[in-house]
């Protein structure tokens, strides 16, 4: 509960960042050229004091989520235990997420899972996942699908990659769907990242065939705005609508919000990353991202200390004069700052733009098309 009369830190999210090891080697993983150094696995119990401090921050109603993040996180599970147990016991108003390539589940982690009502997310790119995470958690027969299958709370995360296109992905989704959906008697929530090459990742995924994707998009775009129009989602489009609804969403929020309507105004990342959220070792270490090992200060610094360093690499800010022409910013609102400049310039840009103009000059063409019936 929030005591505070004045200033706060208005947190909402803190990674719990319980290790940078893996079970896997993703092709297109961000961690590879970012984690430099192995982050600590000893519990320090002052973290918990500190989790505590900034729930005290909340306002009223409101939980602090706690993601717990790897490296694989499901390695680390005695420590995703302990915490959960300590946090429970302290009575806090915390709610458990967690992302997981699913290979190590178990039917005790399932029963825990379901127990505390976590939110897991499994990252899987679809019927190609193979070639992009040489696994399949959800290959029919597998012991990993039919356990995922019975938690409650279940997400797929999928990136897209010249292997995995957004028909072809969201059709893998809805054949995942159209199994859960039965059981729990509400679909899975799901999830599209555009590739992000944080330096060294095989030129192979980003090699686009562009024109393909431009016309996926635009196809997926209309198909959505028809079912809109008619209030109408067919169950087995499910998947394809929830891709452009959430694009549509940063559309609309970006034009609607209260503070800066149809402006781009940001000096800092639009994930929050350091700021609202934060990115927690459990030895008490604070980092300015969870896919990095550079440390940005501790739990014990001052909090300007602790800004300041977050700001110094940051460096949305010195993008502003070029995002806030673009006409995808949007959507994207600057993009990710652990993307480097040459990367940004050489296929980064080029593929928001071509994942989400088709979706803007759909709405667009469908504002057009209103005023025109409207006889204005």
């Amino acid at each position: 509960m929030n005591n505070s009369k004045f200033l706060n830190r208005n947190v909402n999210t803190i990674f719990i960042m319980l290790g940078n090891e893996c079970n896997l080697n993703c092709k297109y993983c961000l961690q590879h050229p970012l984690v430099e150094h192995p982050i600590s696995h000893e519990i320090n119990p002052d973290i918990y004091d500190f989790i505590e401090e900034v729930c005290s921050e909340l306002n009223n109603g409101n939980t602090l989520t706690l993601q717990f993040f790897g490296g694989e996180p499901l390695l680390f599970w005695d420590n995703i235990k302990k915490v959960v147990t300590e946090t429970q016991k302290r009575k806090l108003p915390v709610e458990y997420s967690l992302m997981t390539n699913g290979k190590l589940i178990t039917q005790e982690m399932v029963d825990f899972f379901n127990k505390y009502e976590f939110w897991i997310c499994v990252s899987w790119d679809g019927f190609n996942v193979k070639q992009t995470r040489g696994f399949d958690a959800f290959a029919p027969g597998s012991k990993q699908r039919k356990l995922l299958l019975q938690i409650n709370h279940l997400g797929v995360s999928a990136v897209l990659s010249s292997y995995a296109y957004p028909i072809d992905i969201c059709d893998a989704f809805q054949m995942i769907d159209n199994a859960y959906l039965p059981i729990h008697k509400h679909h899975l929530y799901m999830n599209v990242d555009e590739i992000m090459d944080t330096g060294g990742i095989p030129q192979g995924l980003t090699n686009f065939d562009y024109d393909r994707l431009y016309k996926e998009v635009a196809f997926l775009a209309d198909e959505y705005l028809e079912e809109r129009k008619n209030c109408d989602v067919p169950a087995d489009k499910y998947a394809r609508n929830v891709y452009i609804h959430d694009r549509y969403n940063r559309l609309r929020w970006f034009y609607t919000n209260k503070e800066t309507p149809g402006e781009y105004t940001n000096v800092t990342c639009c994930c929050s990353n350091g700021y609202t959220t934060y990115n927690l070792g459990l030895d008490g270490t604070l980092y300015p991202c969870h896919n990095t090992s550079e440390k940005s200060g501790s739990i014990y610094d001052s909090y300007m200390d602790y800004l300041n360093n977050i700001i110094k690499t940051d460096t949305t800010k010195e993008r502003i004069d070029v995002c806030k022409d673009c006409p995808v910013v949007a959507f994207c609102r600057g993009g990710c700052k652990m993307i480097p400049k040459d990367a940004r310039e050489k296929t980064y840009c080029k593929l928001k733009k071509t994942v989400f103009m088709p979706i803007l000059e759909a709405v667009q063409e469908m504002g057009r098309k209103l005023v025109e019936n409207d006889g204005c």
